[in-house]
């Protein structure tokens, strides 16, 4: 009884293993694909959002800081 019981329990660790790695597998490719969605949404959401744009608004916004100082007298 005592050598098939470790039979059995061999045969079962054998099959977690089996069964696990492709799971694993399939699991990471899921999360792998939502995050790329992920990354396509809110990249369509910021292009909608800048949409129109127009940069002469705000003609330095990539340029140098400045700060405007007042002179109170």
């Amino acid at each position: 009884i005592k050598t098939k019981l470790n039979i059995y329990n061999m045969q079962l660790l054998l099959f977690v293993f089996l069964v696990w790695d492709p799971a694993r597998l399939v699991l990471a490719n899921i999360q792998e694909d939502e995050a790329k969605n992920n990354i396509t949404i809110f990249t369509r959401i910021l292009d909608r959002l800048l949409d129109g744009y127009d940069n002469r608004l705000r003609p330095g916004l990539r340029g140098k800081d400045s700060f405007p100082f007042l002179k109170l007298s």
